[in-house]
């Protein structure tokens, strides 16, 4: 199981990833007050968004790939993207969220998301026999990561700016 690239994508890339995205975030909602602001709705839809991001990266971990678990893995990145949608309309009757916050963690989740979802196809495709698909799926998988990354480092100097204008006292623009 450990020599499977999917696993080993999701385990040591992916979930590292969105762990960090997390803690990002938590900074932005450390920065602007969320206990005073939108408090524990806001934490509520924050759990809610992590078991929609969570369940699919457990079934990928420790089911066998399939359609059902595909549907499944889908079906959550919907679910979460309507959540964080209803997230941020929520956060932003209360208090500032960032560009940082509401676009950059997004951008970059999603891209290692899509990233991951080529992996099963690129090795079913070697399975199968047929080099052209995997070789497509792997290229692809490696666009995405590549856009992942810069989002990635576009993170930092972003919460570093707000943070310093928190610090001043100066608003950061929506």
């Amino acid at each position: 199981m450990l020599s499977d690239p999917a696993v080993l994508l999701l385990m040591y890339f992916v979930l590292p990833l969105w762990l960090a995205a997390g803690f990002a975030d938590w900074l932005c909602h450390r920065a602007t007050h969320i206990e005073t602001t939108t408090g524990a709705k806001e934490s509520i839809l924050h759990i809610l968004m992590f078991t929609e991001a969570g369940i699919p990266l457990l079934a990928a971990m420790f089911l066998e790939i399939n359609a059902l678990i595909i549907l499944i893995m889908i079906a959550a990145l919907f679910l979460h993207a309507a959540t964080a949608v209803w997230d941020v309309r929520y956060a932003t009757t209360a208090r500032t969220v960032t560009p940082n916050e509401k676009h950059a963690l997004a951008s970059n989740a999603f891209d290692n998301f899509e990233a991951s979802s080529y992996c099963s196809p690129a090795a079913a495709a070697e399975d199968a026999g047929e080099p052209e698909i995997a070789k497509t799926c792997e290229g692809i998988m490696q666009q995405e990561l590549a856009m992942a990354d810069w989002v990635w480092q576009q993170i930092p100097p972003m919460t570093d700016k707000y943070l310093s204008k928190a610090e001043t006292g100066d608003q950061a623009k929506r």
